[in-house]
């Protein structure tokens, strides 16, 4: 059976804000989802977006990097909050009256098994398929 996994509208905010740059500072998080203090920012991905995160995909989707180089620019960047994992090579996505489509194009051959759990955030969803190699990376 599917887990279905839904954000608040303020952690929603947060991550659909992320989506599209992969990055952003703690000061833009805060800006975005319209809270009150960087402390209450921190909170949020603490305490209800990464156990969110780790349920659906076993890992945390964000994490914060005090050095990295945003492969889109080139440019270094210091303490910003990024989502983790490499995107796939391409997702495409056709909705019909009845359903929602999904295909994604891997970076490498890979076989699957299993429920799927998605993360659904807005417009935006993660899925995990276990993978059949032997390797349970599932955190229940």
């Amino acid at each position: 059976m599917a887990a279905l996994l839904v954000l608040d509208p303020k952690s929603r905010a947060i991550v659909d804000y992320l989506a599209p740059r992969r990055h952003a500072s703690l000061g833009e998080l805060t800006e975005v989802a319209g809270l009150t203090s960087q402390m209450e920012t921190l909170h949020r991905i603490q305490k209800v977006i990464n156990p969110l995160g780790r349920r659906a995909a076993g890992k945390d989707l964000m994490v914060l990097r005090r050095l990295a180089i945003d492969p889109a620019t080139g440019q270094s960047v210091n303490y910003h909050w990024w989502l983790e994992g490499d995107p796939p090579a391409s997702v495409t996505a056709t909705e019909t009256e009845h359903a929602v489509t999904i295909s994604v194009l891997l970076r490498q051959e890979a076989s699957f098994s299993g429920d799927l759990a998605a993360l659904v955030s807005g417009p935006s969803a993660v899925l995990r398929l276990p993978k059949e190699d032997g390797h349970h990376d599932r955190q229940d």
